[in-house]
């Protein structure tokens, strides 16, 4: 696991971490539609100069294979995005993977020098996902 990038939301005081995951070291499961996929919990913690924790968060993620070869599996990288509210007295913050069941993946820390360096854009508007109506699938109206 590394960093793959930052990027600053000064407009509403959090910051984008992009991570790179290697494919390799997770525990797959087939989906219904035959897609392997993998599911995984991010953490992000802003530390204080104390070590306090300033802000938290925690996401569970779904990640899905490209390939369902394990020898080309561990040559692929996904990457997965997490934004976090950035207190003004944050230091550095630590990102965290691991699996559901608990396997830890993988850390990354960031020094507040990193994400002040990091370019700025505004936050991006939330979009929603649209999921089709069972109804439709069943051909009812």
């Amino acid at each position: 696991m590394t960093l793959g990038s930052v990027v600053r939301h000064p407009d509403t005081g959090t910051a984008e971490f992009i991570v790179d995951l290697g494919l390799k070291d997770l525990t797959w499961q087939q989906d219904e539609d035959g897609q392997s996929t993998a599911s995984l919990r991010l953490a992000a913690v802003c530390m204080t100069a104390q070590r306090g924790i300033a802000a938290s968060k925690l996401e569970r993620v779904t990640v899905q294979s490209p390939t369902e070869d394990a020898l080309l599996r561990s040559k692929y990288i996904t990457r997965v995005s997490l934004s976090l509210r950035l207190p003004p007295r944050t230091k550095d913050v630590r990102i965290v993977m691991q699996t559901v069941e608990g396997g830890r993946l993988g850390s990354v820390d960031v020094d507040r020098k990193t994400i002040d360096a990091a370019p700025a854009s505004p936050t991006p508007e939330p979009t929603l996902i649209s999921r089709p109506n069972p109804q439709d699938a069943r051909g009812k109206p």
